[in-house]
């Protein structure tokens, strides 16, 4: 798949992620909590221990088509990792050539990311969405990575590089509750 330019691919992910919203509601909140019905953001007062007491992960049976929406978002976001690592030391170093290479590498990673993401809004499934959430925000900050390159800024490679591994971590963990691990 060829990807768009990078100003219509930094159009598509600002207009979702401004035009993304949160209502409260069974399936919601941060980290697979219980969210606040009919309120935005936030979740439920707890019942456990905290973290110590947790459970063993319960593996969430998801049907086929969620399961490849899942499989999807993990399996083109995590090679962005590395990318972003050796973007790093591409502007570290002011090799041009490199940057140009692994830009348009992530471009594709942000193009497919921001369409998985979307397919997984409309899935239905509270985690599905939660993990196509995650995975967008995490092409948003890949973007602002390949953008902060460009113009050689390394502060701002390093932050949104750093952004969007946190988003990243959190596809992963949101994605293990599929697996059960």
């Amino acid at each position: 798949m060829t990807s768009p330019n990078l100003s219509e691919t930094t159009q598509r992910a600002v207009t979702a992620r401004v035009k993304m919203t949160m209502l409260g509601g069974p399936g919601s909140g941060n980290w697979g909590h219980k969210g606040r019905p009919g309120k935005r953001g936030g979740s439920a007062a707890s019942t456990g221990g905290g973290a110590a007491s947790a459970a063993p992960t319960q593996k969430i049976q998801l049907s086929p088509a969620s399961r490849s929406i899942v499989d999807s978002c993990t399996d083109n976001i995590l090679p962005a990792q590395n990318l972003l690592e050796e973007l790093n030391l591409a502007v570290e170093e002011d090799d041009n050539d490199m940057i140009q290479e692994i830009s348009g590498r992530l471009d594709d990673i942000v193009w497919n990311a921001v369409e998985d993401a979307n397919r997984a809004k409309k899935d239905g499934t509270p985690l599905v969405k939660s993990i196509g959430e995650a995975t967008r925000n995490a092409a948003f900050h890949i973007y602002q990575a390949i953008e902060g390159a460009k113009i050689g800024d390394g502060n701002d490679v390093f932050r949104n590089a750093s952004g969007a591994s946190e988003w990243i971590d959190r596809v992963n963990s949101l994605a293990s509750q599929v697996r059960g691990s």
